[in-house]
């Protein structure tokens, strides 16, 4: 039933760093869904998984090699729902893409828009920007630099963007604004190397140019003459705004990626003190 529908109706996910990008592909393989997951940073690449069978998947990741030619890798891959060894960045070559790829990708280059017919074929593309030709770091000033200068860092055909409007466009967004910065401060990735004062600076930072972003998300798709929705993380229904059979709670990758301090609640309350609203 649900894959019959997603055959009509496909889906672009737009957010930030922190965004339900994991949630949401885990949604649609619990449902035996296709999927697409572009990287939130360079170098640029796409990571696909096609259903094969009940949790069984065709793995592949398109990118552009050193000589900005298109490659691309794949595996039959058993998926985990709600293990951390399986996030965006898992690679079968040492698990994980993120110290292979600066050996083995090229930033960003034009000949990436070669795989591009080969996405659409997948019922959620996530971080569609990429195929919009904007890239780096997801959210960052320079992104949104671009984005309001409507200059992509390459060229993307026309029938790209037609295919894309074709799509439903989903905006996600966070209401609760305590959980979203608990989720920066307590994130995996997060500048723990930095001296106190420099982390909560530029954790901060970032917190604020993430929600700048989600805000100007919809004058650039009205921009590109692509209808949207909002959807809420803290309130919005999976099941109905998806159309999925099933779905998994939404606190099911709650802690997968955050691993707190003694002092995050205190970074937390200093920041909705000082930025609750922006």
């Amino acid at each position: 039933m649900g894959r019959e529908l997603h055959e009509k109706v496909k889906y672009n996910y737009f957010c930030h760093q922190k965004g339900g990008k994991y949630l949401i592909r885990s949604q649609f393989w619990y449902n035996n869904l296709d999927t697409v997951y572009l990287s939130q940073s360079f170098p640029l690449f796409a990571s696909t998984g096609k259903n094969i069978s009940d949790g069984y998947y065709k793995l592949s990741w398109y990118y552009c090699d050193k000589d900005n030619k298109l490659q691309s890798r794949c595996c039959d891959q058993q998926v985990e729902l709600a293990n951390a060894k399986y996030d965006e960045m898992w690679f079968p070559e040492g698990d994980s893409i993120l110290s292979w790829r600066h050996d083995n990708m090229t930033p960003y280059h034009e000949n990436f828009t070669q795989c591009f017919e080969t996405l659409l074929d997948h019922h959620l593309i996530v971080n569609p920007l990429n195929m919009m030709g904007y890239c780096g770091l997801l959210g960052s000033e320079k992104m949104q630099i671009q984005l309001a200068a409507g200059e992509p860092l390459f060229h993307v055909p026309e029938s790209i963007i037609v295919e894309l409007r074709k799509r439903t466009s989903i905006i996600a967004y966070k209401e609760n604004i305590r959980h979203l910065a608990y989720n920066f401060f307590a994130g995996n990735g997060s500048p723990i190397h930095l001296p106190e004062a420099q982390f909560v600076e530029r954790v901060t930072y970032i917190i604020n140019q993430s929600r700048k972003f989600i805000a100007m998300l919809p004058q650039v798709l009205e921009k590109y003459d692509m209808p949207y929705e909002m959807f809420s993380l803290d309130s919005g229904d999976y099941n109905q705004r998806f159309n999925l059979p099933k779905a998994l709670p939404r606190s099911t990758s709650d802690t997968i990626f955050t691993k707190p301090s003694d002092k995050t609640n205190q970074y937390v309350d200093d920041y909705m003190r000082e930025y609750e609203k922006i």
